[in-house]
């Protein structure tokens, strides 16, 4: 997977890497799906929705990047991106200008001793890790474990 820049480019508060064997078009016509408006301009894709402006540039990855505001509706964007044969790494700046990153995330990063964690994701670490169960990729935000 593609790594993101250390800080968030400039003319933008939301930047994705969007790997997939999908064309441009495919990836905005989800967009399109939800409401929102799509413009092919000279090797981009222009998304825009009343409170967001994105551009879809082709490549590989595809990058995904521009404003949304209010940021808190950051995780409708990231809902968009959620299908199989997707897979998004971003980074956005939230309400309070702090830079957050959305990453797949791996288990195996996680410590099953670690107190703050619930029993059932304890209890899943320790059975992966020994190779029982074989668990989905999931995509829930890593914080979300530390709340």
């Amino acid at each position: 997977m593609a790594e993101l820049p250390d800080r968030m480019p400039e003319g933008c508060n939301f930047y994705g890497l969007l790997e997939t064997a999908q064309e441009p078009a495919a990836v905005a016509r989800q967009f399109e799906s939800a409401g929102w408006r799509a413009e092919q301009t000279s090797g981009t894709i222009r998304l825009e929705i009343g409170w967001a402006r994105l551009t879809l540039e082709n490549g590989s990855p595809m990058i995904l990047r521009g404003w949304i505001d209010p940021p808190e509706r950051v995780a409708e964007v990231l809902a968009l991106l959620q299908r199989p044969g997707l897979q998004l790494v971003s980074q956005w700046i939230n309400e309070q200008g702090q830079l957050w990153r959305d990453m797949p995330f791996d288990p195996a990063m996680l410590d099953p001793d670690d107190p703050r964690l619930p029993a059932e994701i304890k209890e899943s670490i320790r059975q992966s890790k020994l190779g029982a169960v074989s668990l989905p990729k999931s995509r829930k935000p890593w914080w979300k474990f530390w709340s």
